[in-house]
């Protein structure tokens, strides 16, 4: 064989190679289908839209979410975002920087291990959800100053960083009893206030185990209270539950409910079902 045969053999040999490396990467994307995969929706149902969807200065169904990064900001609120993709992000860089600082000790990095998770995305991942979890907000850092000094999370959900906010919610816990009932009076007021109208209610208080029924002011133990809003394009709830040696604990919740578009808010509302005739 001739040197420039042999060139021309290798070049070829290179080109196959390329194309198979190719084709195999194509056939893994296809095999598994998209990185990304959105939920299904479904249109909000004919019937009472919602008055409002804000709650501390985030709205609901229209907030993008560099809109929400820069409320929080102002508010001087750190949070993470413990989605699916972006806790395994996380694992991942961790096991890369685990592997370069052990080569450059000169050990193994462990290339099997290492390779199988950096490399490997589960089918949980295509769900491009993003969840800002704020931990040890004050209740005042967001303007509720009847809940005292109680602390808590802040939680806000995106169905993926191209859609409006889903849910905003967010839980405090308190030591008193008494300031737990006050506090979730307190949400029930200002939700009467936005929302209007009498509120669904809904109550299991068992009974203190070889004890009377506990007196006004006092909840027992795993009590649980809620108070919901309810219309075809969002949902608002506040809930009481007394965790027994870990306190009570008070969450309000604004959201468009699942499966339902998170932008149902800005859209017209469906045509009334017309009467049979």
């Amino acid at each position: 064989m001739t040197r420039k045969s042999k060139v021309r053999w290798a070049g070829g040999a290179a080109a196959v190679m390329v194309m198979l490396t190719i084709g195999l990467y194509a056939y893994g994307r296809l095999r598994r289908g998209p990185d990304t995969v959105l939920p299904t929706f479904t249109e909000p149902a004919a019937g009472p839209r919602a008055p409002v969807s804000e709650r501390f200065g985030f709205h609901v169904g229209r907030t993008t979410l560099a809109e929400a990064n820069s409320r929080l900001g102002e508010l001087g609120v750190a949070c993470e975002n413990t989605s699916i993709r972006a806790v395994m992000d996380r694992v991942r860089e961790a096991k890369k920087k685990e592997q370069e600082d052990k080569k450059a000790k000169g050990e193994d990095p462990d290339t099997v291990t290492g390779a199988s998770i950096i490399h490997h995305k589960t089918k949980r991942e295509k769900n491009p959800q993003v969840r800002l979890s704020c931990e040890k907000v004050a209740a005042k850092t967001l303007g509720e100053d009847w809940a005292g000094d109680a602390t808590g999370r802040l939680l806000l959900v995106f169905d993926s960083p191209d859609l409006p906010l889903r849910h905003v919610s967010f839980s405090r816990d308190h030591i008193e009893d008494l300031a737990a009932l006050s506090d979730y009076d307190a949400v029930s007021g200002r939700f009467v206030a936005l929302f209007g109208g009498a509120p669904k209610e809904a109550a299991a208080k068992p009974a203190k185990s070889g004890t009377s029924e506990a007196g006004p002011g006092v909840l027992t133990r795993f009590e649980k209270r809620s108070r919901t809003w309810e219309f075809s394009d969002l949902s608002a709830s506040v809930v009481l539950i007394n965790y027994s040696t870990l306190g009570p604990s008070v969450t309000e919740t604004v959201e468009v409910p699942w499966p339902v578009r998170p932008d149902a808010p800005t859209r017209p509302s469906a045509p009334e079902p017309q009467a049979a005739k």
